[in-house]
C-alpha cells in the first residue's frame, strides 16, 4: 500500500469526534538544563521560541525574590526592564499554525527593585498574509508561590488558523518598559500548506483546510466549507502536486493515488477528524484536493484548493543555542557559591 493510500484509509477508517485536542507545550523536557539558562532560541515540539533575552525557569530558590510556580518543573521568563525582551513562538518548519490557548503570569511573587511584574500579556501577531495586530490580556495580580491561589492562569484567544509568528510580551499601562512576566503550556495546532487554488460553483470557491498531523500519535481535522449543499465528491491525495487543467478548473493533487468518497451536509460542509494517527511519514507530503459535482460550476465540477498535509509530530529531545551566560546584575542568574 503506498504511503497515500494509507494516509486515506487511516482517515477513512478514524473518523471520530471533531478535533479537541492540541499538542501542548509545557517545556518539561528543558527540566535538565543549566539553571535559569539564558536562551536566544529554543526548538521543541517542532516549534522555536525566540528571544534577544529570556531564560528557561528551572530554578525557584532565588535570595532576591522567588518567581511565580505552577506545578510545573520548567516555564519560560522574561525579567523584564533593559533585560527582559518579548518572547516569539513559531514553527520550526515555517508553516501556519493555530494557537488556541496558554498559561501566563506575572515573574515575581515579589518584584526585585528594577523589574516590575506585569499587569497584562501583549501578543502581537502575524498571520500568513503578512497582516499584523496585538492583543491583550490583564493577569489577574495574584502571585503567592507554592500552596497558595495559582499563580498561572488559563488565557483562552479567539479562533484563528493562520498564524506565522507570535510574539509574547508583558506591559503596563503605566509606561511602554518591558516588564516580568513567565509563559507555560502552550496549546498549538499545526495547520496544513494552502499550494494551489479551486474553482468556483454557485456557492463561491470551496475551501479545504486541515489542522492537526498526521505523524504516529497524532491527532487532526479536514474541514470543507462552501461548497454545494447535499453534493457528493472525491477527497483526491496524491504524493506530489503536478497542475492539471481540468474543467475550467486545475486539479493539483496529482497523479491521484487514492480517492475518498462523500457527500457534503445541506450546509455545504464536510468534516473529517481522526485521532491517534498510525503515521504516514515516509511521504515528503500528501496532497490534497476536493473535487464536488457542481452544475453551477464550469464543465460541472467544482474544485476546492489544493493543501498539503503536515506529517510533523512531537519532535523527540530538544535544540538548545545558548546565548551566553547571565549579564552583571541580572536578577535571574543563580547564586555563585555553596
Amino acid at each position: 500500500m503506498s504511503t497515500s493510500v494509507l494516509a486515506i484509509a487511516l482517515l477513512a477508517g478514524s473518523v471520530l469526534t471533531p478535533l479537541a485536542a492540541a499538542q501542548s507545550i509545557s517545556f518539561e523536557d528543558l527540566a535538565g538544563v543549566a539553571p535559569n539558562l539564558e536562551f536566544g532560541t529554543i526548538a521543541t515540539g517542532g516549534y522555536e521560541f525566540v528571544s534577544n533575552h529570556a531564560h528557561v525557569i528551572n530554578y525557584f530558590g532565588f535570595p532576591i525574590s522567588p518567581t511565580a510556580q505552577n506545578d510545573s518543573l520548567v516555564y519560560l521568563a522574561s525579567e523584564g526592564e533593559t533585560l527582559g525582551t518579548p518572547i516569539t513562538i513559531r514553527r520550526a518548519n515555517g508553516r501556519p499554525f493555530a494557537l488556541p490557548f496558554f498559561a501566563a503570569a506575572e515573574l515575581w511573587i515579589s518584584a526585585p527593585p528594577g523589574f516590575p511584574n506585569a499587569a497584562s500579556i501583549e501578543l502581537t501577531i502575524t498571520d500568513v498574509d503578512g497582516s499584523v495586530h496585538i492583543e491583550t490580556y490583564p493577569l489577574d495580580g495574584i502571585i503567592d508561590g507554592v500552596g497558595g491561589s495559582p499563580d498561572f492562569q488559563a488565557i483562552e484567544r479567539p479562533a484563528s488558523y493562520a498564524l506565522l509568528s507570535v510574539a509574547f510580551a508583558g506591559v503596563s499601562p503605566s509606561s511602554l518598559t518591558n516588564f516580568a512576566f513567565a509563559i507555560d503550556d502552550i496549546a498549538v495546532r499545526p495547520v496544513w500548506e494552502q499550494i494551489g487554488l479551486g474553482t468556483a460553483g454557485s456557492t463561491g470557491v470551496p475551501s479545504l483546510t486541515g489542522m492537526g498531523t498526521l505523524a504516529s500519535g497524532g491527532a487532526g481535522e479536514l474541514r470543507l466549507l462552501s461548497a454545494p449543499p447535499s453534493s457528493p465528491g472525491l477527497l483526491l491525495a496524491s504524493l506530489a502536486s503536478s497542475a492539471l487543467p481540468y474543467k475550467g478548473g486545475t486539479l493539483h493533487a496529482l497523479p491521484a493515488s487514492a480517492a475518498l468518497p462523500f457527500v457534503t451536509d445541506p450546509a455545504g460542509s464536510f468534516t473529517l477528524a481522526w485521532q491517534h494517527a498510525l503515521g504516514a511519514s515516509a511521504s515528503p507530503q500528501l496532497v490534497l484536493q476536493a473535487a464536488l459535482l457542481e452544475p453551477g460550476a464550469v464543465g460541472g465540477v467544482a474544485l476546492s484548493g489544493a493543501i498539503a498535509a503536515d506529517f510533523v509530530g512531537l519532535v523527540p529531545g530538544t535544540e538548545l543555542i545558548d546565548t551566553g551566560p547571565p549579564l552583571p546584575g541580572e536578577p535571574l542568574a543563580r547564586p555563585s557559591g555553596p
